[in-house]
């Protein structure tokens, strides 16, 4: 066998300087070698005249050079030699296979298609289609191609691949190799269709990823993207949809980034974008849509899972659209959380949403799954520039369990030492829906909530506190601002109330108007503001606003502070508010300051 296969190698040698030579005219080959394939046939013979498939990757393997194998246009190449099975490229040298529209296609069971065995060589693979359709006995890593190397696959498709048994999206479809087995994992997919298969279809451990020029993944069983450690993550010009599991998901050490531009991540199984323990994230001109459609696993539009540590952290979405996404956790639409970390760790990471709209997303499960549009654990939040929150909804409406934050969910991780802040400047918050509070935003936080030039308008809650907006232990700005037909129990408007364990705050009210807000709950009361905190308390200052039409089933049409809680009403003006006691006002225990205020019954 030995001598045979020596035979083969030099006849085929032989063949290779005649077709290079004559292509050329340059005789023997130097840099490049160029392997024509006019066989189809998976056979292997040194002196039948022609060259097969599995041929040419002899010669490549043996002629030390960088190879180029040439299909046919058109031609099937099927592979059927299943005691080889595999075409292996062994070589310390690249290899390209210029596809011109041909199609590989194995027969084999347990048999992967393409594998480089070699991390100094680089693979390519250009106009070709790589497909299968038979079920492994046991998964398998890498089914249709696998590399230890870098691989480059332009306008090349790859479907109906399967990489295990039949009932589960187990094992991978290309494997780019593993950077910490000494691997050099680099995966450039420019175009094509990868569909119809059955596994994680892009996967590498450790290695920078890059999928544009219009690439198509979906119809998948499994992950479209699922990547151990892989940065940076980019992704351009790309749609991922119809997968059963996540769309684009990738881990990390902390230091891991992704940047997704001008794509469509929707209708998959399971989260649309995640990514864990990452440093940056970037979402430009980007819509991810209908994610979450397997209501048995975790799902989400966007889940961002960071690890607390002193380096810089930045999470941006702009010009994009996050809707219509299903989530049994926290978050609906975009979740970012943390986990503990030895690291100290007192500056929060930024999440920035720049025209951006998180719109008709929905936490719904049976549980306290917070924040139906965006959930931000121990993370500064900044809505900026035209975004808007609208139409999301935090927890089902039936249920025990009380939910927060039906557009924005902001609370402080105890555990992590930070300060998180949230500012809405120039936006929308609307429509949304929350069980227990803040039917429109829900902070928890030591930090700061700002608020200017923007709209909280139509958000509800069903059981407890801040239509609008619900806040507690934060120092409160709202500015130039509009509240308008929010509802609630208690706190239409807006609901300034104690959490355990953080300080009392302050809230100041700055040209801004509270109209036709709603406080349902016949013990309580205040339909445009709400404050309610024991101890020290906290002075509401209100300065050159309007409270107008504002309603409670109990106490303070427009305004009810409570316990140690005071009012400070400077250029105000309270009209055609209602409520059965305190039309306008219902101050509890402490005094009530006005200067240049107008105070109208209905």
């Amino acid at each position: 066998m030995g001598q045979w296969r020596m035979i083969l190698t030099a006849v085929a040698l032989a063949a290779v300087v005649l077709v290079v030579g004559l292509l050329e005219g340059t005789g023997p080959a130097s840099a490049e070698s160029t392997i024509v394939v006019d066989d189809p046939t998976d056979t292997v013979s040194p002196v039948d005249g022609v060259i097969t498939l599995r041929e040419a990757f002899v010669i490549a393997n043996s002629d030390g050079d960088d190879s180029v194998i040439s299909l046919q246009p058109g031609v099937e190449y099927t592979l059927d030699s299943c005691f080889e099975g595999v075409l292996p490229h062994t070589a310390p040298h690249d290899l390209t296979i210029e596809g011109n529209g041909a199609t590989i296609y194995q027969t084999c069971v347990d048999k992967r298609i393409l594998t480089n065995a070699e991390k100094t060589s680089t693979l390519t693979l250009r106009n070709l289609t790589v497909t299968g359709g038979f079920f492994p006995s046991a998964w398998m890593t890498g089914a249709a191609i696998s590399v230890h190397g870098p691989l480059r696959m332009d306008n090349t498709d790859v479907r109906f691949i399967r990489s295990g048994p039949l009932g589960g999206p187990f094992g991978s479809i290309i494997y780019g190799g593993d950077m910490f087995s000494g691997d050099d994992p680099d995966i450039k997919i420019i175009g094509g269709l990868i569909a119809n298969n059955s596994g994680t279809n892009v996967r590498t451990s450790g290695g920078p990823v890059t999928i544009t020029g219009g690439t198509e993944i979906s119809y998948n069983e499994g992950d479209g993207v699922g990547l151990i450690d892989g940065t940076p993550l980019t992704i351009a010009d790309a749609t991922i949809k119809n997968n059963s599991g996540r769309g684009v998901a990738t881990t990390g050490q902390g230091w891991t980034m992704m940047t997704i531009t001008n794509s469509t991540i929707t209708e998959n199984g399971g989260t649309g974008v995640s990514c864990s323990m990452c440093s940056d994230v970037t979402l430009d001109n980007v819509t991810v849509s209908h994610n979450g459609q397997d209501h048995s696993v975790l799902g989400g539009g966007v889940v961002i899972t960071m690890n607390p540590q002193p380096n810089t952290r930045t999470f941006q979405f702009i010009d994009s659209l996050i809707t219509s996404n299903h989530g049994d956790q926290a978050g609906g639409g975009v979740r970012f959380t943390n986990v503990d970390s030895p690291f100290d760790s007192t500056a929060p990471a930024e999440a920035i949403f720049d025209n951006t709209e998180v719109s008709n997303n929905e936490t719904a499960n049976n549980f306290g799954a917070n924040g139906g549009g965006i959930y931000a654990e121990s993370v500064n939040v900044q809505i900026l520039n035209g975004s808007s929150v609208t139409g999301n909804s935090a927890g089902p409406a039936t249920g025990a369990w009380s939910t927060m934050g039906g557009g924005v969910n902001l609370i402080v991780s105890t555990s992590v030492g930070t300060h998180p802040d949230l500012t809405i400047i120039d936006s929308e918050v609307s429509e949304n829906r929350a069980k227990g509070h803040g039917g429109g935003i829900s902070a928890v936080t030591d930090g700061e909530v700002l608020i200017v030039r923007s709209t909280i308008d139509q958000n509800e809650v069903d059981d407890h506190g801040g239509g609008g907006l619900s806040v507690s232990g934060a120092d409160t700005v709202i500015i130039d601002s509009t509240f308008s037909n929010n509802s609630a129990g208690v706190g239409g408007g807006v609901a300034v109330q104690a959490y355990s364990g953080l300080a009392n705050g302050t809230l100041s009210i700055e040209g801004s108007t509270f109209d036709g807000n709603q406080a349902t709950f016949f013990g309580s009361g205040g339909g445009g503001l709400f404050v309610n905190i024991g101890k020290g308390g906290v002075k509401a200052n209100i300065n050159n606003s309007t409270f107008t039409e504002n309603s409670s089933a109990n106490l303070g049409g427009a305004i009810m502070a409570m316990q140690h809680s005071s009012v400070n009403l400077d250029h105000v003006t309270l009209a055609d508010n209602t409520a059965p006691n305190g039309s306008n006002l219902s101050i509890s225990a402490r005094a009530l300051e006005t200067e240049a205020s107008v105070f109208v019954s209905p």
